[in-house]
């Protein structure tokens, strides 16, 4: 016969195995003579040995992943400092940070061309541009795709408030004021 029908009494659902595909070596021996009578003579459902062999490899090494992954959190994988430094003569230095904000809801900056520096701290892309009367003010669009990623621009702004804000879909909570004196 090409195809073993298995039935699993718990589940009421029946696995098709090739028995061309599972090599002999792989299957359980009493996999073959386990069947519905045998569920139910033995009160034990039929789950693991009712499996193909590419279910239980997936189900294991499933099994193993959640196994190790709380030791390399714990070992501390990845790196959480930026790999960035801030220049010491930005006029105004605005982080991106985890979710979806900036990393203060006031700013300060002088009148003038001001020299922006935007960092992102964050895992998704962030756009920052100005704002004046819900409008982008000049041509400052600065991008950073990734955490790590920094982008620097200037604008000539004159006294008064203004807004600081993310123009990706979904990131409207990005939208700081910005006061310029």
């Amino acid at each position: 016969r090409s195809d073993l029908v298995r039935w699993d009494a718990q589940w009421g659902s029946s696995f098709r195995t090739s028995l061309k595909t599972v090599p002999a070596h792989s299957r359980l021996p009493e996999a073959k003579d386990w069947d519905r009578s045998d569920a139910q003579r033995h009160d034990k459902p039929c789950r693991f040995r009712c499996m193909t062999l590419s279910s239980r490899v997936f189900r294991l090494s499933t099994v193993a992943v959640v196994a190790v992954m709380p030791f390399t959190v714990a070992c501390g994988g990845g790196s959480s400092e930026p790999t960035y430094t801030i220049p010491a003569d930005a006029d105004l230095v605005v982080k991106a940070i985890p979710t979806i904000r900036w990393d203060s809801e006031e700013y300060t900056a002088p009148a003038g061309e001001i020299d922006v520096f935007l960092a992102n701290d964050d895992n998704v892309k962030h756009i920052l541009v100005i704002l004046k009367d819900d409008k982008v003010y000049g041509d400052l669009e600065l991008v950073v795709n990734k955490r790590g990623d920094f982008d620097r621009g200037t604008i000539t702004l004159e006294p008064g408030e203004y807004r600081i804000y993310c123009t990706i879909p979904g990131h409207s909570s990005m939208d700081s004021l910005l006061t310029v004196s």
